[in-house]
């Protein structure tokens, strides 16, 4: 017979992300914990504390019997399903979307009304979209900056004919100009400056 506890931790957890630091957030049950402040993104604990305990257990027939050990919240029901994570994750389906339609320059407004329109239950926002654009836009470059990238595209291509210099101190690229066989036009790009040569 398999028996499962769920419950919400009532002390900090053993890794750290409660530890008393230098600034202060203030927690769903208007209490002030201290967190570290971090580089990038800022993501907060979604934590409170909830003393609400449960215990599943699995019967013989393959059915769950649910114990309530104390049915006490200490915050609100959530209003919309949208709120938790899990609710907002994106099936593989989903992001095969994201990926067709960022392939096409498409927004993540866009992404979201197609997505709605296949899924009128989807809760995903524009921030998962563009969360998961940021991720296969990584993927893509392998580790390489955008410009490495373009200039591996460049001579990979017979269609481009390419020339650029580097700086021999930093590695990095100092100048890139390239032009299309098939197009009189010249892009050329001068540190910050973008030049557009048409003959």
């Amino acid at each position: 017979m398999a028996r499962f506890e769920v419950s919400k931790p009532l002390t900090p957890d053993t890794i750290g992300h409660n530890e008393p630091q230098d600034t202060g957030n203030v927690d769903r049950d208007n209490t002030t914990t201290q967190t570290k402040p971090k580089k990038g993104r800022k993501a907060g604990s979604r934590k409170t504390r909830c003393e609400f305990k449960l215990t599943l257990t699995r019967t013989p027939s393959n059915k769950w019997d649910v114990t309530v050990l104390n049915g006490t919240h200490n915050h609100e029901p959530s209003l919309n399903p949208s709120t938790h994570p899990t609710h907002r994750k994106l099936t593989q389906d989903k992001v095969k979307l994201v990926k067709s339609m960022s392939d096409r320059a498409a927004k993540p407004w866009d992404i979201l009304l197609a997505m709605r329109q296949l899924d009128l239950e989807t809760h995903v926002t524009t921030a998962n979209i563009q969360n998961q654009k940021a991720k296969l836009r990584k993927e893509e470059l392998g580790g390489r900056t955008a410009t490495e990238a373009l200039l591996e595209l460049l001579m990979n291509s017979s269609d481009w004919a390419t020339s650029w210099v580097k700086d021999p101190n930093t590695n990095g690229l100092n100048r890139l100009l390239f032009c299309n066989h098939k197009c009189p036009g010249i892009l050329s790009f001068w540190g910050r400056q973008t030049q557009i040569v048409c003959q």
